[in-house]
């Protein structure tokens, strides 16, 4: 239908834009080539030796109408995409026009729209961005740009360690295993003091009320320490993990380990008890001192 057709001819005219681009691309090239040579040789096209002349000016160079069909027909129509059009929340149209065109921009054109045009549209949507309310996660949207803009966009994770933080400590609660999705991909980005802070003010307390309100009992681990907890520790540090079980799990399993040595007990039963619940630790946290 019209439609399909009028799609078709878009895709046409794209590439034939593009290899057009293409080719002022390889002209440039080769004039850059050509002029290196040239100062090898001690040659230059600005030398008393050029046929220029003030009857007889040098021609526009093919990297200088690159630059100029650059800024006066590709960067207007994507200023207008990005501002009006592109929803930072699905990063793919931008980066599928980056791979695109990324071979044919000189660096310095595609940092200024990633700078200029992306990373505005990006600060704006996570100024508004509320992970209680968008059911799409967040680092489905930023990560993505990391190749991109990885040092740029430093300045917008204390908005969303906020956000985060805020929506974890006012209404997580320590069954809900989404949590763990949602901030696992972001350890690989924060580090230190960035990462285990937000573990300390947003997820700590609700881990430690979890199991303090589950105290141990002469059985096996429980669903509360196996699917509530344990999978917390595989993002903790060995140190935070063994603070964590010493403050609270610890005292509660001694004191389950007394009350049953102090009766009757089958010291084979308690020693595979044991053994049990060291096996569900990670090993950097059954090895640390403190366990």
């Amino acid at each position: 239908g019209r439609d399909g057709r009028r799609e078709w001819e878009r895709e046409e005219e794209e590439e034939e834009e593009t290899s057009t681009f293409a080719k002022l691309r390889q002209e440039r090239m080769k004039r850059r080539r050509l002029e290196q040579s040239q100062q090898e040789l001690g040659l230059s096209f600005n030398s008393s030796s050029s046929s220029s002349s003030p009857h007889n000016p040098p021609s526009s160079s093919p990297s200088d109408t690159y630059l100029e069909l650059l800024d006066l027909v590709l960067l207007p129509a994507l200023r207008s995409d990005l501002v009006s059009r592109w929803q930072p929340l699905d990063p793919e149209p931008v980066l599928r026009w980056i791979e695109l065109w990324e071979a044919l921009l000189p660096p310095i054109f595609l940092s200024n729209v990633l700078a200029h045009l992306v990373l505005p549209r990006l600060r704006t949507a996570v100024q508004t961005w509320n992970p209680t309310k968008d059911t799409v996660p967040i680092h489905f949207w930023i990560h993505p740009w990391l190749p991109y803009l990885a040092a740029a966009l430093e300045e917008l994770y204390p908005t969303i360690r906020f956000q985060l933080t805020v929506a974890l400590q006012s209404g997580w609660h320590a069954s809900d295993a989404s949590a763990l999705l949602m901030l696992k991909p972001w350890r690989r980005v924060w580090k230190g003091a960035d990462w285990e802070g937000i573990l300390n003010r947003a997820v700590i307390p609700k881990l430690v009320e979890a199991l303090l309100a589950a105290p141990v009992v002469a059985a096996p681990p429980g669903e509360v320490f196996i699917h509530w907890v344990l999978p917390w520790l595989s993002v903790m540090s060995a140190g935070m993990a063994a603070g964590l079980l010493v403050k609270a799990l610890f005292p509660s399993w001694l004191a389950a380990l007394r009350d049953w040595l102090a009766g009757e007990s089958d010291l084979g039963e308690v020693s595979e008890w044991y053994m049990t619940w060291k096996a569900a630790l990670p090993d950097d946290v059954a090895d640390h001192e403190a366990v």
